[in-house]
């Protein structure tokens, strides 16, 4: 996901124009629920913070280029290859 600026304005100003990913995006997940003794807490806030690092994990594994800023896009890809 980014955002992208023109002359100081959001050119993506609505869903049509800013592509997020949707459940049909998204690969199959499954879920454990585990026993916690505390009180209950948020669900996805946890999860969230370790998704960009575990897939630029996952392009380091397959190509040994190290990928730090999200989104991670093709062209961020490409140039990080040809410079590696």
């Amino acid at each position: 996901e980014s955002i992208s600026m023109q002359e100081g304005e959001i050119q993506q100003s609505n869903f049509h124009d800013y592509m997020i990913p949707r459940m049909w995006d998204m690969p199959n997940i499954e879920i454990e629920l585990l026993h916690s003794p505390g009180s209950p807490t948020g669900a996805g806030q946890m999860t969230t913070p370790v998704i960009a690092p575990a897939i630029s994990n996952a392009v380091a594994a397959a190509t040994g280029v190290r990928l730090r800023h999200v989104p991670m896009t093709r062209a961020r890809v490409r140039e990080a290859l040809s410079v590696g």
